[in-house]
C-alpha cells in the first residue's frame, strides 16, 4: 500500500517579538511547522515542556494545545508554515484518508537539518513561490516520517548515560527525544518514570552542579556559559539565578553559605573567615594523643573510613577537597567539589579563600593580628635559645621522618619562629634509620607518634637508641593543627611554652 500525501491551504507566516514574559497559547486546528532563526524559548505542548532554540525546527498538529514562552527582554524570530494535511492510499478497493503523524523537534541529523534549513530559506526569500514551497515542503515530511519509522528505540539507561557524558554539550529535550527513538512526550514520561525527574530538570541539575564547582574556580560566567553548552550567557545567569537564587557573579558572596571540609584544616580557614564549616575531616584515628585545642568543626569526617554519606543531612553548596582527594561516585551526588592545593603555608589558602568567598578583610585582620604575636615570640625565643637547634620527627608504621621549612611545621619553626634546624633539608621530609638518629638529633626535639602498634613500637626503639642528650617533647597533634590558621597559631603557642619551660 502505497500512501500519498496531499497538502492545501499552505500560507507562511514571519513572527518576531521582544518583550517582558511574551506568552501565546492556543489549540492548534491545522498543521505548522516552525523554524527558529533567532532566540530561545519555551515551549509547552499537552502540559510536557520543551525548550527550543536558534536553529530548531519542530512540528505541530492539530488538536494540540500549545503554550509558548520567552524569557524577558528575549528577541524571537521564526518563521511558521501552516498547511493542511492529509494522507490518501487505496486499501481493498477503497480509498482510505488519513491524518498523518510526524516527531514534534524535525530530527538534527544533518540531512534533515539541510532540507529544512533549504524550505525556510525559500519560505524568506522567494516566498511567493507556493508551489516550490509546497513541493518541498511535502518531499521534507515525507523524509521526516520515513526517518522516524526506521529510528530504533534506546533505553532511558542508555539515554542517561549519554546526558552524562554529553551534557556540556548543546543538548535539548528534543535532540534527547530524537536519540531515544521516541516522541518529546512519550521520552519525558518515560525518564520521568524512570528517574523521577524531567529530563530538563536533570540537564539543568547537571549544569548547575558544575557551574558551582567552575564558579569556586573563579571561571568567568561567559566561560562557564560556554563551557556548559548555553549559547547566550545572560540565559545561563537567568537559569542559574532561578535554581540558586542569585545570579552566578553573586552566589560565591552568598553570606549563608554550607561549605563543606574533607581534608585537614580547611575547616578552620572557613571559620576565620567567618563561613560556615559544616565538617571536617577527623585526624583522631591518626594521633596518640591529642592537644586540648580542638579546632574541628561540624561533622566529622573519618579520615580512616570516610563516611561521607554523613555530609547528606548537611546540604553543602561545595566541598573543599586537597589535590591527593579520590573522588567518589557517593560524594560527587551530594555537591560540587573544589580542589585546593595542599602542603602550602596556611597563609596562602587563607588568602585564596578569602579571594574566592569576597572575605579579603576578614583573612588580613587575621594575619596582621598572627603577625603581631608572632614577632614577640620570636624574640623571646631567640633570646632564651641563642644557638641551639630544633627539629620536628613523626614516628610511624614505616619509619622515621624529619621534617624540613617546606613543610607546615617546618615552615613554623624555621621560617616563622627562625629556629635553628639540626639539619637542612631540601622538601618536605626526608626519610631516616636508626643508625643516623644520633647523628641529625637537635637539641630540642618535637615528636609525634602514630596511633599504630608498630609506630608505637618504633618509639620504644627510637627512645632505646638515643644516646645524644635530647629534650624530648611530645608533639601530640601538632602535625595536624598547624594545616588551620587557628591551629597554626595554637602550634606556635604551645612551641613557644614548651621551649621555654625547657
Amino acid at each position: 500500500m502505497k500512501n500519498n500525501l496531499y497538502l492545501s491551504n499552505v500560507h507562511i507566516k514571519q513572527i518576531a517579538f521582544t518583550g517582558n514574559e511574551q506568552t501565546y497559547m492556543r489549540k492548534m486546528h491545522s498543521y505548522c511547522m516552525i523554524y527558529m532563526k533567532q532566540g530561545r524559548g519555551d515551549l509547552s505542548i499537552d502540559q510536557e515542556l520543551v525548550s527550543v532554540g536558534s536553529g530548531d525546527s519542530f512540528i505541530l498538529t492539530p488538536g494540540m494545545n500549545v503554550m509558548w514562552h520567552s524569557d524577558e527582554d528575549n528577541f524571537v524570530e521564526c518563521v511558521a508554515i501552516f498547511f493542511h494535511c492529509a494522507e490518501i492510499s487505496r486499501k481493498n478497493e477503497e480509498w482510505v484518508i488519513t491524518s498523518p503523524t510526524y516527531p514534534i523537534i524535525v530530527d538534527p541529523s544533518a540531512d534533515i537539518r539541510l532540507a529544512s534549513n533549504g524550505l525556510f530559506f525559500l519560505c524568506t526569500y522567494e516566498k511567493h513561490n507556493r508551489l516550490k514551497i509546497k513541493q518541498v515542503l511535502g518531499q521534507l515530511l515525507h523524509h521526516i516520517k520515513k526517518k522516524a519509522q526506521m529510528t530504533s528505540f534506546r533505553s532511558m539507561e542508555d539515554v542517561k548515560l549519554y546526558m552524562d557524558k554529553h551534557f556540556t554539550d548543546n543538548l535539548t529535550v528534543s535532540f534527547l527525544a530524537s536519540y531515544s527513538g521516541y516522541s518529546i512526550t512519550q521520552f519525558s514520561k518515560q525518564f520521568k518514570q524512570a528517574y523521577h525527574i524531567t529530563p530538563s530538570s536533570y540537564l539543568t541539575e547537571k549544569r548547575m552542579k558544575l557551574a558551582k564547582q567552575l564558579l569556586f574556580s573563579r571561571v568567568k560566567a561567559k566561560d562557564i556559559a560556554a563551557y556548559l553548552g548555553y549559547t547566550d550567557e545572560y540565559y545561563f545567569s537567568r537559569v542559574f539565578k532561578k535554581v540558586e537564587g542569585v545570579a552566578p557573579s553573586h552566589y560565591m558572596k552568598k553570606k549563608n553559605l554550607n561549605i563543606a571540609s574533607v581534608y585537614y584544616g580547611f575547616d578552620d580557614h572557613l571559620s576565620v573567615l567567618g563561613l560556615n564549616p559544616v565538617s571536617s575531616l577527623s585526624y583522631k584515628q591518626r594521633v596518640s594523643k591529642r592537644t586540648i585545642n580542638n579546632s574541628q568543626h561540624g561533622i566529622l569526617i573519618d579520615s580512616v573510613v570516610p563516611n561521607y554519606m554523613k555530609l547528606k543531612d548537611a546540604n553543602p553548596d561545595i566541598i573543599l577537597a586537597s589535590e591527593s582527594f579520590i573522588p567518589t561516585t557517593e560524594l560527587d551526588h551530594i555537591a560540587p567539589i573544589m580542589i585546593l592545593q595542599q602542603n602550602r603555608n596556611y597563609k596562602e589558602v587563607l588568602v585564596e579563600l578569602a579571594s574566592i568567598f569576597g572575605r579579603e578583610v576578614q583573612a588580613e585582620n587575621w594575619i596582621e593580628q598572627f603577625e603581631e604575636r608572632k614577632k614577640k615570640v620570636k624574640r623571646i625565643l631567640q633570646d632564651t635559645l641563642g644557638v641551639k637547634t630544633v627539629c620536628f620527627i613523626r614516628v610511624g608504621p614505616q619509619g622515621y621522618r624529619m621534617y624540613g621549612e617546606t613543610s607546615q611545621m617546618g615552615h613554623l619553626l624555621y621560617k616563622d619562629l627562625e629556629l635553628n634546624p639540626s639539619e637542612l633539608i631540601t622538601g618536605t621530609h626526608r626519610e631516616f634509620g636508626l643508625e643516623e638518629l644520633n647523628s641529625v638529633l637537635a637539641d630540642y626535639i618535637f615528636i609525634m607518634v602514630d596511633s599504630n602498634v608498630e609506630a608505637h613500637q618504633r618509639m620504644k626503639d627510637f627512645r632505646s637508641s638515643l644516646n645524644k642528650k635530647s629534650n624530648l617533647i611530645e608533639a601530640h597533634d601538632l602535625f595536624y593543627q598547624t594545616l588551620g590558621p587557628r591551629g597554626y597559631q595554637y602550634s606556635l603557642e604551645f612551641i613557644y611554652t614548651h621551649l621555654i619551660e625547657q
